[in-house]
């Protein structure tokens, strides 16, 4: 309720802001005044969802990435709040372990892989 109720006076607040300053009477700038604060009170901010495996290692074996991706929808921002400030992807290292096969290069040896 509270919701519509500053929805219908956003759209007020549409009209009336198109009212030059001078031209406004003080009774129409209070009520302006009351709407702005009404509207900035509803505002929701944005909040990052946990983040989500996009796309899976890149490889089985020996070291690879993955992407990770998350939402501005933990709220979505609404009523003039605030998009989520950061980084909307992000990768991460995975499959670490040694591939069946390779040697470490210890500096005395060369790295060799079956075929």
């Amino acid at each position: 309720m509270m919701a519509l109720l500053a929805k219908e006076k956003a759209r007020g607040l549409r009209s009336a802001t198109k009212i030059p300053v001078q031209a406004r009477t003080i009774k129409q700038s209070k009520i302006l005044d009351s709407v702005l604060t009404v509207y900035d009170n509803f505002s929701v901010n944005g909040g990052w969802s946990e983040y989500e495996v996009h796309v899976s290692c890149s490889v089985t074996c020996g070291a690879g990435q993955k992407t990770l991706q998350r939402y501005c929808n933990n709220p979505t921002p609404a009523y003039g709040g605030a998009n989520c400030v950061g980084n909307r992807i992000s990768t991460t290292d995975c499959n670490l372990q040694e591939c069946p096969g390779e040697q470490q290069d210890n500096g005395s040896s060369k790295t060799y892989k079956n075929k």
